[in-house]
């Protein structure tokens, strides 16, 4: 058509016009009014003529209101029912049949599952704001922000620095645009820190593990996780009582069907952490308040850790002095240690040292012992 080239901008403005619309004729539609309806269709076909560069309202109306056939309550269920037989009949057909295990497999459940993992959604993106006087070319713009995140979904790479720049290089090398090669060399210079981080042993990880960046780590606050229900897979009792972390006192039965439990869904479902058991979970809060949690801070030159009354939140009548704390298979943390009184563990032993002589402790080099601050090269 001289004068008149069918662009990829065209085809993309007119379907947003014909969707909204729709929509629009939707909400016109519950209008009982009949002259009400009148006045709004009016309104609207100019609304949309004022804001848009397309012009033919009529041919889009046409197409929305008089390319539509109402259905009733009966026509609906009909048609529900014939697809159902259909589906039942003929389980190739695409048309009939639509099923969760199906649409596992496309891009669209991808994308919905990325956006659950992460914590995002379409609208997530901040909208347009330095395109000058081209609402349509905003538009696109914005688009191709949701394709960014599409990238994201197909690599499986997270929204943090480190995916950035991986999805601006494979988007650079698609379309080459300066943007995005430039990104991707670029990025880098947002976070310094990224720069100077040691390399992590990540192929040392058991299987099924992983190490999270600080940007995932801040993704789990804890909101989702849920009760043990072991002990009630076997007895039924779904309640307060029955959703314990006890399952003494079972039968073998019992047993090998929480074995049977277990094996399904290490099968089916992925491994995400562990609930720890109460015993343990009061030892951990015991071991805090022996050995509270040390005050720290990170420069590019040292590390610092310090101790006070109220650090690692743990509110005490004493400060105490940094000490490394280890134990057998777990990693060492910076500790705040009592001097003075009896051992924790030992309330009548004669020794007036606190707790700085348990075997779990070590001072830190080029630190006075008796200092609460240390710093670490």
């Amino acid at each position: 058509m001289p004068g008149n080239p069918l662009t990829l901008k065209h085809f993309i403005v007119r379907g947003r016009i014909v969707q909204q619309y729709r929509d629009f004729f939707r909400l016109i539609q519950r209008v009982r009014d009949p002259s009400q309806k009148i006045e709004l269709q009016s309104w609207i076909r100019e609304e949309f003529r004022s804001r848009s560069s397309i012009t033919d309202i009529t041919s889009i109306e046409s197409f929305i209101i008089h390319g539509h056939i109402p259905t009733n309550w009966v026509q609906k269920s009909i048609l529900a029912i014939g697809s159902g037989v259909s589906a039942l009949v003929e389980p190739w057909r695409a048309d009939s049949v639509a099923v969760q295990s199906e649409v596992r497999y496309c891009q669209g459940y991808a994308y919905a599952k990325y956006n659950d993992k992460w914590k995002i959604s379409p609208d997530s993106r901040a909208p347009v704001r330095f395109v000058d006087e081209d609402e349509e070319l905003a538009y696109i713009i914005l688009r191709y922000r949701h394709i960014h995140d599409l990238i994201h979904t197909i690599l499986n790479m997270p929204t943090n620095m480190v995916g950035e720049v991986a999805v601006k290089w494979i988007e650079g090398q698609q379309t080459r645009l300066p943007m995005c090669i430039s990104g991707s060399l670029l990025e880098f210079l947002n976070d310094e820190t990224a720069m100077n981080e040691p390399d992590l042993p990540i192929n040392t990880l058991p299987s099924g593990e992983r190490i999270f960046t600080k940007d995932e780590l801040k993704l789990y606050d804890g909101s989702s996780v849920k009760r043990d229900a072991s002990r009630a897979f076997v007895t039924g009792e779904f309640n307060d009582g029955g959703l314990v972390d006890d399952v003494s006192g079972l039968s073998l039965d019992d047993y090998l069907g929480l074995a049977e439990w277990s094996d399904f869904y290490k099968k089916d479902y992925t491994f995400v952490g562990k609930v720890i058991a109460q015993e343990e979970a009061e030892k951990k809060s015991a071991e805090k308040k022996t050995f509270p949690p040390c005050n720290s801070e990170w420069n590019k030159q040292r590390h610092r850790v310090w101790c006070t009354d109220k650090s690692g939140g743990i509110n005490r009548p004493w400060v105490g002095v940094p000490r490394k704390l280890y134990y057998p298979g777990r990693q060492e943390r910076c500790a705040c240690v009592r001097t003075f009184g009896p051992p924790s563990n030992e309330p009548l032993a004669k020794t007036k040292n606190g707790d700085l002589g348990s075997r779990h402790l070590k001072e830190y080099p080029d630190c006075p012992p008796e200092s609460d601050s240390c710093y670490i090269k």
